[in-house]
Protein backbone atom coordinates (compact mmCIF):
# COMPACT_ATOMS: atom_id res chain seq x y z
CA UNK A 1 0.00 0.00 0.00
CA UNK A 2 1.34 3.42 -0.96
CA UNK A 3 1.17 6.65 1.03
CA UNK A 4 -1.32 8.30 -1.34
CA UNK A 5 -4.77 6.67 -1.56
CA UNK A 6 -5.71 5.83 -5.15
CA UNK A 7 -2.12 5.38 -6.32
CA UNK A 8 -0.02 2.22 -6.28
CA UNK A 9 3.24 4.17 -6.52
CA UNK A 10 3.96 7.55 -4.94
CA UNK A 11 7.08 8.28 -7.01
CA UNK A 12 8.38 6.91 -10.31
CA UNK A 13 12.13 7.28 -10.97
CA UNK A 14 12.95 7.54 -14.67
CA UNK A 15 16.58 7.07 -15.70
CA UNK A 16 18.88 5.67 -18.36
CA UNK A 17 20.41 2.34 -17.37
CA UNK A 18 23.86 3.40 -18.58
CA UNK A 19 23.88 6.13 -15.90
CA UNK A 20 23.86 3.45 -13.21
CA UNK A 21 26.71 1.43 -14.75
CA UNK A 22 29.93 0.94 -12.76
CA UNK A 23 33.41 -0.29 -13.64
CA UNK A 24 33.28 -2.93 -10.91
CA UNK A 25 30.48 -5.46 -10.21
CA UNK A 26 31.02 -4.87 -6.49
CA UNK A 27 30.44 -1.13 -6.78
CA UNK A 28 26.98 0.40 -6.35
CA UNK A 29 25.79 2.61 -9.18
CA UNK A 30 24.92 6.29 -8.75
CA UNK A 31 21.21 5.73 -9.38
CA UNK A 32 21.03 2.87 -6.89
CA UNK A 33 22.67 4.98 -4.18
CA UNK A 34 20.45 7.96 -4.94
CA UNK A 35 17.32 5.80 -4.84
CA UNK A 36 18.25 4.29 -1.48
CA UNK A 37 19.05 7.61 0.20
CA UNK A 38 15.94 9.27 -1.23
CA UNK A 39 13.66 6.55 0.10
CA UNK A 40 15.24 6.54 3.55
CA UNK A 41 14.84 10.29 3.98
CA UNK A 42 11.35 10.54 2.48
CA UNK A 43 9.97 7.69 4.57
CA UNK A 44 11.22 9.44 7.71
CA UNK A 45 9.42 12.71 6.93
CA UNK A 46 6.37 11.47 4.96
CA UNK A 47 5.39 7.88 5.75
CA UNK A 48 6.92 4.42 5.96
CA UNK A 49 4.22 3.37 3.48
CA UNK A 50 5.84 5.48 0.74
CA UNK A 51 6.37 3.50 -2.48
CA UNK A 52 9.09 4.49 -4.97
CA UNK A 53 9.19 2.56 -8.25
CA UNK A 54 12.30 2.19 -10.39
CA UNK A 55 12.87 -0.19 -13.28
CA UNK A 56 15.47 -2.81 -12.42
CA UNK A 57 15.69 -4.40 -15.86
CA UNK A 58 12.44 -6.29 -16.10
CA UNK A 59 13.10 -9.70 -17.58
CA UNK A 60 11.32 -12.98 -18.27
CA UNK A 61 7.97 -13.14 -20.01
CA UNK A 62 6.84 -9.60 -19.16
CA UNK A 63 6.32 -7.18 -22.02
CA UNK A 64 8.08 -4.05 -20.79
CA UNK A 65 5.71 -1.56 -22.40
CA UNK A 66 2.66 -3.15 -20.76
CA UNK A 67 4.31 -3.10 -17.34
CA UNK A 68 5.53 0.45 -17.86
CA UNK A 69 2.12 1.78 -18.86
CA UNK A 70 0.44 0.17 -15.86
CA UNK A 71 3.00 1.55 -13.41
CA UNK A 72 2.90 5.09 -14.79
CA UNK A 73 -0.90 5.24 -14.71
CA UNK A 74 -0.72 4.33 -11.01
CA UNK A 75 2.02 6.88 -10.15
CA UNK A 76 1.56 10.22 -8.36
CA UNK A 77 4.89 12.00 -8.98
CA UNK A 78 7.38 11.53 -11.82
CA UNK A 79 11.07 12.07 -11.03
CA UNK A 80 13.44 12.24 -13.99
CA UNK A 81 17.22 11.82 -13.60
CA UNK A 82 18.28 14.12 -16.42
CA UNK A 83 21.45 13.20 -18.31
CA UNK A 84 22.59 13.35 -21.94
CA UNK A 85 21.78 9.63 -22.24
CA UNK A 86 18.31 10.15 -20.80
CA UNK A 87 17.50 12.92 -23.29
CA UNK A 88 19.23 11.65 -26.42
CA UNK A 89 19.75 7.89 -26.35
CA UNK A 90 16.96 6.40 -24.25
CA UNK A 91 13.64 5.91 -26.05
CA UNK A 92 12.16 4.52 -22.84
CA UNK A 93 12.91 7.71 -20.90
CA UNK A 94 11.07 9.71 -23.54
CA UNK A 95 8.19 7.26 -23.53
CA UNK A 96 7.93 7.44 -19.75
CA UNK A 97 7.94 11.26 -19.69
CA UNK A 98 5.26 11.56 -22.34
CA UNK A 99 3.05 8.87 -20.81
CA UNK A 100 3.08 10.48 -17.36
CA UNK A 101 2.66 14.01 -18.75
CA UNK A 102 -0.41 13.00 -20.76
CA UNK A 103 -2.08 11.05 -17.96
CA UNK A 104 -1.37 13.76 -15.35
CA UNK A 105 -3.00 16.39 -17.56
CA UNK A 106 -6.22 14.37 -17.54
CA UNK A 107 -6.33 13.92 -13.76
CA UNK A 108 -8.13 16.26 -11.37
CA UNK A 109 -4.79 17.24 -9.83
CA UNK A 110 -3.38 18.37 -13.17
CA UNK A 111 0.37 18.82 -13.55
CA UNK A 112 0.86 21.27 -10.67
CA UNK A 113 0.04 20.75 -6.99
CA UNK A 114 0.74 23.31 -4.25
CA UNK A 115 2.59 25.45 -6.82
CA UNK A 116 4.96 22.55 -7.56
CA UNK A 117 5.27 20.58 -10.79
CA UNK A 118 4.53 16.84 -10.60
CA UNK A 119 7.30 16.20 -13.16
CA UNK A 120 10.48 16.66 -11.12
CA UNK A 121 13.71 17.42 -12.97
CA UNK A 122 16.85 16.13 -11.23
CA UNK A 123 19.90 17.33 -13.16
CA UNK A 124 22.94 15.05 -13.04
CA UNK A 125 24.72 17.27 -15.57
CA UNK A 126 24.77 20.94 -16.51
CA UNK A 127 22.22 20.64 -19.32
CA UNK A 128 20.95 24.01 -20.63
CA UNK A 129 17.30 24.87 -20.15
CA UNK A 130 16.85 25.11 -23.92
CA UNK A 131 17.57 21.37 -24.18
CA UNK A 132 15.04 20.31 -21.58
CA UNK A 133 12.05 18.37 -22.97
CA UNK A 134 8.63 20.01 -23.12
CA UNK A 135 7.36 17.66 -20.39
CA UNK A 136 9.50 19.55 -17.85
CA UNK A 137 7.22 22.52 -18.38
CA UNK A 138 7.85 25.93 -19.89
CA UNK A 139 5.59 28.14 -17.79
CA UNK A 140 5.84 29.57 -14.28
CA UNK A 141 4.70 26.30 -12.67
CA UNK A 142 7.58 24.33 -14.15
CA UNK A 143 10.41 23.16 -11.95
CA UNK A 144 13.72 24.99 -12.26
CA UNK A 145 15.41 21.66 -11.68
CA UNK A 146 17.36 20.19 -8.78
CA UNK A 147 21.11 20.40 -9.24
CA UNK A 148 23.01 17.19 -8.52
CA UNK A 149 26.17 17.97 -10.48
CA UNK A 150 29.41 19.83 -9.84
CA UNK A 151 31.54 22.04 -12.06
CA UNK A 152 35.23 22.82 -11.80
CA UNK A 153 36.10 26.38 -10.78
CA UNK A 154 37.49 27.06 -14.29
CA UNK A 155 34.61 25.38 -16.13
CA UNK A 156 33.35 26.87 -19.39
CA UNK A 157 29.63 27.80 -19.70
CA UNK A 158 28.97 24.73 -21.86
CA UNK A 159 30.78 22.24 -19.60
CA UNK A 160 28.52 19.40 -18.50
CA UNK A 161 30.31 18.77 -15.20
CA UNK A 162 29.76 15.47 -13.42
CA UNK A 163 27.27 13.99 -10.94
CA UNK A 164 27.81 14.75 -7.26
CA UNK A 165 29.47 12.05 -5.20
CA UNK A 166 26.64 10.40 -3.16
CA UNK A 167 28.88 10.60 -0.08
CA UNK A 168 29.63 14.30 -0.38
CA UNK A 169 28.24 17.22 1.62
CA UNK A 170 27.00 18.81 -1.61
CA UNK A 171 24.98 15.70 -2.44
CA UNK A 172 23.51 15.74 1.06
CA UNK A 173 22.38 19.36 0.70
CA UNK A 174 20.87 18.79 -2.74
CA UNK A 175 19.01 15.71 -1.53
CA UNK A 176 17.57 17.61 1.45
CA UNK A 177 16.23 20.28 -0.89
CA UNK A 178 14.67 17.65 -3.15
CA UNK A 179 13.12 15.79 -0.21
CA UNK A 180 11.51 19.00 1.10
CA UNK A 181 9.94 19.66 -2.29
CA UNK A 182 8.68 16.10 -2.76
CA UNK A 183 7.25 16.11 0.75
CA UNK A 184 5.29 19.28 -0.04
CA UNK A 185 3.87 17.76 -3.24
CA UNK A 186 2.91 14.45 -1.62
CA UNK A 187 1.31 16.05 1.43
CA UNK A 188 -0.64 18.51 -0.70
CA UNK A 189 -1.98 15.66 -2.85
CA UNK A 190 -2.86 13.66 0.24
CA UNK A 191 -4.74 16.62 1.68
CA UNK A 192 -6.86 16.96 -1.45
CA UNK A 193 -7.53 13.22 -1.60
CA UNK A 194 -8.54 12.83 2.04
CA UNK A 195 -10.57 16.04 2.42
CA UNK A 196 -12.57 16.06 -0.83
CA UNK A 197 -14.37 12.71 -0.33
CA UNK A 198 -15.57 13.90 3.07
CA UNK A 199 -17.95 16.46 1.54
CA UNK A 200 -21.53 15.94 2.69
CA UNK A 201 -24.90 16.99 1.24
CA UNK A 202 -26.05 20.59 1.83
CA UNK A 203 -26.71 21.33 5.47
CA UNK A 204 -24.67 18.36 6.65
CA UNK A 205 -22.13 20.22 8.75
CA UNK A 206 -19.92 23.29 9.14
CA UNK A 207 -16.13 23.24 9.22
CA UNK A 208 -13.25 25.39 10.39
CA UNK A 209 -10.13 25.44 8.18
CA UNK A 210 -7.02 26.01 10.31
CA UNK A 211 -4.02 28.02 9.15
CA UNK A 212 -1.60 26.16 6.88
CA UNK A 213 1.80 26.83 5.34
CA UNK A 214 2.17 29.15 2.35
CA UNK A 215 3.14 26.23 0.09
CA UNK A 216 -0.35 24.77 0.55
CA UNK A 217 -2.29 28.00 -0.04
CA UNK A 218 -3.29 27.02 -3.59
CA UNK A 219 -4.55 23.67 -2.35
CA UNK A 220 -6.57 25.41 0.39
CA UNK A 221 -8.24 27.68 -2.17
CA UNK A 222 -9.19 24.67 -4.30
CA UNK A 223 -10.69 22.85 -1.32
CA UNK A 224 -12.63 25.93 -0.18
CA UNK A 225 -14.05 26.30 -3.68
CA UNK A 226 -15.23 22.67 -3.65
CA UNK A 227 -16.78 23.11 -0.22
CA UNK A 228 -18.66 26.16 -1.43
CA UNK A 229 -20.08 24.18 -4.36
CA UNK A 230 -21.59 21.75 -1.83
CA UNK A 231 -23.01 24.54 0.36
CA UNK A 232 -20.73 23.63 3.23
CA UNK A 233 -20.24 26.61 5.53
CA UNK A 234 -16.64 27.43 6.46
CA UNK A 235 -16.42 29.11 9.87
CA UNK A 236 -14.26 32.27 10.06
CA UNK A 237 -12.78 31.19 13.40
CA UNK A 238 -12.52 28.07 15.53
CA UNK A 239 -15.79 27.23 17.32
CA UNK A 240 -15.79 27.04 21.14
CA UNK A 241 -15.06 23.64 22.65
Amino acid sequence: MSYLPGFEHDIFISYSWIDDETSSPDEKGWVEQFDKELQIRLKKVVSKRLVVWRDRRIEGTHVFNDVLEKVIKATAVFLSLTTPNCLQDSPYCELERKAFFEKAQEEDFGLSVACRFRVVNVLLYNIPHAEWPAEYGKDQDASSGFRFYQLDSDAEPDDLGKPLDPGSAEFDKSLDRLVRSLRSILMAMNLEITVTPALQPPGGFNIFFANISETLSKTKKNILAQLAEHDVQVLPKAPPL
